[in-house]
């Protein structure tokens, strides 16, 4: 089984690994991005309150509180899983 690991799935994740530096490259030097990123941490940055270290969460998108995969978790204010 070691030997059809090195031969088989190895060169795989060899090819995966350099295919996602290349996008992590790509999109570090993007300026669409870039600036999407920005506005998106400003965003949150505005929403977190340090001092309740609660995030107001009608500030946050929408997508936030209605994505069916996420749920809002009211215990710790987190997004989980659902």
């Amino acid at each position: 089984m070691y030997n059809n690991f090195k031969t088989e799935f190895k060169p795989y994740l060899d090819t995966l690994k350099e295919d996602n530096t290349t996008l992590k490259n790509h999109f570090n030097n993007d300026t669409f991005i870039k600036e999407v990123r920005k506005q998106a941490r400003e965003r949150i940055a505005k929403a977190f309150n340090p001092i309740t270290k609660k995030f107001k969460w009608s500030m946050l998108p929408s997508l936030l509180s209605n994505n069916p995969k996420l749920i809002k978790n009211e215990k710790i204010d987190c997004l989980t899983p659902s």
